[in-house]
């Protein structure tokens, strides 16, 4: 920050830049780019470990009270941060034995649905998504398929490619190698629109997107449009969330 203008200037949405280091800084911000450009996504954010990354993912796609179709064979700890953890935040999982029975997939989706979540390769039991025809599932309902790609690593798979819209990962696994760096990542593609009424938290007014010096409200959507989702999981990770209710 050059200055405290400048730090308005930065904090209002004005200006592109680095203003506070745990919301960005230029040491992440070319990891994000490069795991970004590896997954063929259009931008990320990285977190402390995967379990972080993973949680933001899900809990910005369905918070205010939705529902998540997972597959039951995800790594250990998402389960029961999905089964314990979630249903703290109002945020309750519909869980399948088998992520490729798509009929019974498909027939989970409702109307508080925000999300279907799957591991590519999961953790450990190393049983493979079918990511493309469960993209277009997700697609013909309007929701995203999020997909936990640690296993592969896009140098292997990518799972973009066929459709999904957030990537995420474990960077403390295949990315680094040896398990000696901790963090996670989540990538996304930069083509669902998040601008409907089955995501209000993408369209309402917020203090954590908005130019309160200058009475400018804006939402997630009508400021960062099509990079409303990454924008909003970046504030999260800063326990900087929009206000609940708009401005009166």
């Amino acid at each position: 920050m050059q200055s405290a203008a400048h730090g308005d200037a930065l904090s209002a949405g004005a200006a592109e830049g680095f203003s506070y280091f745990r919301v960005a800084n230029p040491t992440l911000d070319v990891l994000e780019r490069r795991i970004a450009a590896l997954e063929g996504g259009r931008s990320a954010v990285a977190f402390a470990s995967g379990m972080a990354a993973v949680s933001a993912a899900l809990l910005c796609a369905a918070e205010v009270g939705g529902r998540i179709i997972a597959a039951r064979n995800l790594y250990g700890v998402s389960v029961d941060a999905m089964d314990s953890l979630f249903p703290e935040f109002g945020i309750e999982t519909d869980f399948v034995d088998d992520i490729n029975d798509l009929a019974l997939v498909e027939l989970l989706i409702g109307p508080d649905t925000r999300a279907i979540f799957a591991e590519s390769v999961a953790n450990p039991s190393t049983e493979v998504a079918d990511v493309a025809a469960l993209a277009s599932v997700a697609h013909r309902h309007g929701i995203p398929l999020i997909i936990d790609n640690t296993v592969p690593t896009p140098y292997l798979f990518r799972p973009i490619e066929l459709g999904a819209d957030v990537a995420v990962h474990s960077p403390t696994k295949g990315i680094s190698e040896h398990g000696n760096a901790l963090g996670g990542i989540v990538v996304d593609a930069g083509r669902f629109d998040w601008a409907t009424d089955r995501y209000p938290q993408f369209t309402r007014q917020g203090v954590g997107v908005s130019d309160d010096c200058n009475d400018g409200w804006h939402s997630f959507a009508s400021k960062f449009g099509i990079d409303a989702y990454i924008r909003h999981v970046r504030i999260s990770n800063t326990c900087a969330h929009s206000a609940r209710s708009p401005r009166r």
